[in-house]
């Protein structure tokens, strides 16, 4: 399964929050209905839909639910650069962590 990142757009916005997502798998284990919720930005969720999307599940979880948790969280000093960080809590959750980003004030 690919592992979620942080996207540009989205860190360089400051947006976090916890996506609640839902896959349902057919019989040869691909995405057939992707929800997800919870409170994070829509861009956030579209995002999450589309790496669930592509992801490759395990044929034991064929015709079933799979039930995920993707936690995006801004820590640290701002950074010009991510410093992306992915952790699994088991059994089902994602931490996804960067720097937030340097903000460049224009006067």
């Amino acid at each position: 399964m690919e592992l979620p990142g942080y996207p540009d757009i989205v860190r360089l916005a400051r947006l976090t929050g916890t996506a609640l997502a839902e896959v349902e798998l057919d019989s040869h284990a691909k995405p057939i209905q992707i929800n997800v919720n919870g409170h994070v930005h829509k861009l956030l969720r579209e995002y999450v839909r589309g790496v669930l999307s592509r992801a490759q599940y395990r044929d034991s979880c064929s015709k079933s639910r799979v039930m995920l948790v993707i936690r995006f969280e801004l820590i640290g000093e701002d950074s010009e650069l991510p410093h992306l960080k992915v952790l699994l809590v088991w059994p089902n959750t994602f931490i996804v962590r960067a720097r937030p980003p340097v903000v460049n004030e224009s006067r």
